[in-house]
């Protein structure tokens, strides 16, 4: 008993297991919150005005790549000065970002809202306005940003998990009030609690805010030949989870897109439940490569712990569709049900991509923007050739996934991996 107790107690001593630990209690509880929407917001609208407001949620990831990419680089150099106890530098540079996004924000209006009628046209969507709205809870996001960046950079994994919670329990709140009147008022909803979450995350901020500013020391060329890059490849990690239900919205006909719209919350259940783990690892491998250190141990123990994970939810998937399905969406969406376990594949493979492409990212090595790329684009022309029911699309983006994971793996190994001597690899 003794032996277990230490081992356990070495287990959760090293740092990605502790992190991952408390971002997965977190997570898991905020995931059963944000579930917990779709059940109440996809029964109340139907399959045909919840295919509607999937595809309008699937628009808003295109737009929060931005968001993505923020949170990225933002991490990456907050994380460089938690290493050297920098606080006023991450104030300087928060500050300063918020300012600027905030002007874009509503700089993007101009760009926005003469395509409104565009995009509802190709999404078949009624009402134009819902798009607007959509927008602007992407812009506030975005700002909203700043401020996860600063709470993961500096690893109060338990402050983010807290503020997660409350924002998704704000959603929930709005999503039923909204989903009783439209998908307009759902997607208003979600804006109004989304101001109400960014408030919030300024109280465990005030040791950040209440110090004094000074100099990054971040030179503007090096944050761009960081940011391009990772822009594209956080647009192409994005396109590849959402636009297959874009193009599923366009292609089928409305019942069976709000199937798949279905199949696809059903399918990020994979990923989310094991997307604790490269939230972890993305700030701890970006303060080892500050630190001139390898992470290749913690990146295989990541990879396996998310194949344990998804692997388990898949199986389920494959084996209990029906109760799976009927527990979150009901009896009107058990014609997906023989889809399900293949989503859970395709995600699965998504979810394994994903922690490459964090930790190379980390590590500040970009080339993987042509991996990521590729694969988005080849996913797309994949979808439009082949798109004739739902197996079709989800076979689509397996294969390009599975082909993704297994490129990004042969390139760590070889590139990265082998880049320090034995004597720089620190151990987990």
């Amino acid at each position: 008993m003794n032996k277990l107790l230490l081992k356990a107690s070495a287990i959760f001593s090293h740092p990605l297991a502790r992190g991952s630990l408390i971002v997965l209690i977190g997570s898991t509880i905020a995931n059963i919150g944000a579930y917990a929407y779709h059940l109440v917001v996809g029964r109340m609208l139907g399959p045909v005005s919840y295919g509607e407001l999937a595809s309008l949620f699937s628009f808003s990831y295109i737009l929060n790549v931005p968001s993505l990419v923020l949170q990225t680089v933002l991490t990456k150099y907050i994380a460089g000065f938690r290493a050297k106890n920098e606080i006023g530098k991450a104030k300087n540079l928060s500050v300063s970002m918020m300012r600027w996004l905030a002007l874009a924000g509503a700089a993007g209006l101009i760009v926005i809202i003469p395509f409104m009628w565009l995009l509802a046209d190709f999404l078949h969507i009624t009402r134009p306005i819902s798009i607007l709205f959509m927008y602007l809870t992407s812009a506030l996001w975005l700002v909203t940003v700043v401020q996860t960046s600063l709470l993961q950079g500096f690893q109060m994994f338990t402050a983010a998990m807290v503020l997660t919670n409350v924002t998704t329990l704000l959603r929930l709140i709005g999503g039923v009030i909204g989903a009783g009147m439209g998908v307009v008022e759902t997607v208003i909803a979600g804006f109004v609690t989304g101001v109400g979450g960014f408030i919030a995350y300024f109280i465990p901020l005030r040791f950040v805010y209440s110090a004094k500013g000074t100099p990054t020391g971040i030179a503007r060329s090096d944050m761009i030949s960081y940011s391009l890059p990772g822009a594209v490849t956080m647009l192409g990690i994005t396109s590849l989870y959402s636009t297959d239900i874009l193009l599923a919205k366009h292609y089928l006909p409305p019942v069976e897109a709000g199937y798949y719209a279905a199949l696809s919350v059903m399918g990020k259940i994979v990923y989310f439940a094991s997307s604790s783990v490269s939230y972890v690892l993305f700030p701890v491998v970006a303060e080892r490569a500050k630190e001139q250190v390898g992470s290749h141990k913690l990146v295989y123990s990541a990879l396996f712990a998310v194949l344990g994970v998804s692997g388990v939810i898949t199986l389920m998937y494959f084996f209990m569709p029906d109760i799976a399905l009927g527990l979150l969406f009901g009896a009107p969406y058990y014609p997906a049900a023989p889809f399900l376990g293949w989503m859970g594949v395709f995600l699965s493979l998504y979810s394994l991509s994903y922690v490459l492409v964090m930790t190379l990212l980390g590590r500040g090595n970009t080339v993987v923007w042509r991996f990521v790329a590729g694969a988005a684009l080849l996913q797309i022309a994949a979808i439009v050739f082949f798109h004739r029911d739902i197996l079709s699309i989800i076979a689509a983006s397996t294969v390009v996934n599975a082909g993704l994971f297994t490129g990004l793996l042969l390139y760590y190994r070889q590139v990265v991996h082998a880049a320090l001597p034995p004597g720089k690899q620190k151990s987990p």
